[in-house]
């Protein structure tokens, strides 16, 4: 049991690390706005309407590979076959609160989910994670 929490919490640390480092990237390569005001949602919405694609499809970047890297840690540690879906789901969750409190167009809130998922599908097909039957130690 204690191993699967802890297959569970490298893979959310790795998600978010990923999530982070990438999206961190995608700011040094496209920088926000400096009179960017989140708190303030018709100018948060002019700004981040004049963000390039590029910029937009890092984030979305990120998102997959985070619930894939983190899924795959997950998935590896312990071998369950739901781990990397249980990853996939938190950083879509993250996606979500995030899209909910920054404006976002409506295929990035789209694919908050999606990326996600697809990186969950990816994680498991690479971890050759699958059901198995339980054993012994698993009791």
């Amino acid at each position: 049991m204690l191993r699967i929490v802890g297959s569970i919490v490298a893979g959310a640390l790795t998600a978010f690390v990923l999530v982070w480092g990438i999206e961190l990237i995608g700011h040094l390569i496209f920088p926000l706005p400096e009179d960017l005001d989140l708190r303030n949602p018709e100018v948060a919405d002019q700004a981040l309407g004049s963000i390039p694609l590029p910029a937009k499809l890092i984030v979305v970047f990120a998102w997959f590979t985070g619930a894939l890297g983190g899924g795959y840690v997950a998935s590896r540690i312990r071998g369950r076959w739901w781990s990397p879906w249980l990853i996939a789901s938190l950083v879509a969750l993250a996606a979500i609160v995030t899209i909910m409190m920054i404006p976002h167009p409506v295929w990035m809130q789209i694919a908050a989910v999606v990326a996600p998922l697809l990186g969950g599908l990816a994680a498991t097909h690479l971890a050759g994670s699958r059901p198995r039957e339980k054993t012994h130690a698993d009791v």
